[in-house]
């Protein structure tokens, strides 16, 4: 590829190197890592415009602030890949708009992806279905130029929906499934760690119904006194549960551990010593911790709303966590073949795999 690949990243101010060895949410992590590993696989000049305070060349990655891409000069065969959020002004989208245009949605399908992440904005439509359906979303529904990058099946049926719902249709060969890669070299295993069969873990964003997860708990602990919970985080949303922290201390003591955001070192270790990673209510449009669970040898067990996990982990260890009685046949049956279980990540959501999906999409 002689052209140039453009990633644009309205949100953050990080790098490739900056996303190492911290806690951080999937899809800055995934974005960066892909930066990095497309430019090792292609011959392209790779630049990243986001929120970085000065303009630097990192490996063959030229970061250069945002502020700066409307005077940045770009050729009709260069590739944009966005971020997240599509920005809705008028320069932007008239500078880019004859390109091939990647969108790259990690989020549950919802306005702010249309709407530059503006709620002024999302609060103006939501007030008015057809202006919204006649000035933002047919402009999406008619460019043919515009593909959108999602991390599962359940994902891109929630797009297709989303854009149907209007009365539009989106063609199915503009929507990419591209799974959120494992990056194997970041995730130890250790097959002489010590396995406690009480321990359960929880490893995902507290916003997404923490209380679910307690609740579920509540019930577990109930019946058996000698299971425990490990609770952490990707960091990010920690002040807001300082409440709640103080409250599971008090009740549950130490049987529910606060580890909150963890180095991926430690990540490892703990997972691999539990019995199982539990997911929350929440529908995941992928679930990261799952995968990564997998890779490690590590069972999971999921909520039937837990959107995209079922395209990861073994259907079996899916019930209703509402019916927690469910729950607790499955924590003994884990009990009972932990040990000798062969938990294993399908090789599809590996970095070969989805790296060449990325090289095909932007060659052709």
């Amino acid at each position: 590829m002689s052209n140039k690949i453009i990633f644009i990243d309205p949100i953050c101010n990080l790098n490739h190197y900056t996303i190492k060895n911290i806690p951080i949410g999937a899809s800055e992590y995934q974005f960066y890592n892909l930066v990095y590993n497309l430019s090792l696989k292609t011959g392209s000049n790779i630049i990243c415009f986001n929120n970085c305070e000065n303009e630097q060349k990192i490996d063959s990655i030229e970061y250069i602030n945002f502020s700066k891409f409307m005077g940045f000069s770009i050729d009709i065969n260069d590739k944009i890949v966005i971020q997240r959020i599509f920005l809705n002004d008028p320069n932007f989208i008239k500078k880019i708009i004859k390109n091939k245009i990647f969108l790259w949605i990690h989020d549950l399908i919802c306005p702010q992806i249309f709407l530059s992440n503006n709620q002024k904005l999302v609060n103006y439509f939501s007030t008015d279905f057809t202006l919204y359906k006649n000035l933002i979303l047919s402009f999406f529904a008619d460019k043919n130029n515009i593909n959108y990058i999602v991390p599962s099946n359940f994902n891109k049926k929630m797009l297709y929906n989303y854009f149907a719902d209007y009365g539009f249709h989106i063609g199915m060969k503009n929507i990419h499934v591209i799974y959120n890669i494992l990056y194997e070299a970041e995730f130890s295993k250790n097959n002489n760690i010590n396995v406690d069969l009480n321990q359960l873990v929880f490893g995902s964003a507290w916003t997404k119904n923490i209380d679910h997860v307690i609740q579920l708990f509540d019930f577990l602990y109930n019946n058996d006194s000698d299971l425990k919970l490990l609770l952490m985080s990707p960091g990010w949303d920690n002040d807001k549960f300082k409440d709640l922290e103080v409250t599971l201390k008090n009740k549950y003591k130490e049987r529910i551990i606060i580890m909150g955001k963890q180095r991926k070192e430690d990540f490892c270790k703990i997972v691999q010593s539990s019995l199982c990673v539990l997911s929350s209510t929440f529908s995941e449009t992928f679930g990261c911790v799952y995968a990564e669970s997998y890779y490690m040898g590590v069972p999971v067990i999921a909520d039937c709303r837990s959107g995209a996990v079922s395209e990861i982990i073994d259907n079996e260890y899916i019930v209703d966590y509402f019916k927690p009685y469910e729950v607790l046949a499955k924590i003994r049956k884990l009990q009972s073949n932990r040990m000798t279980m062969n938990i294993s990540l399908d090789k599809k959501f590996l970095l070969e795999e989805n790296i060449n999906k990325w090289l095909q999409l932007l060659q052709n």
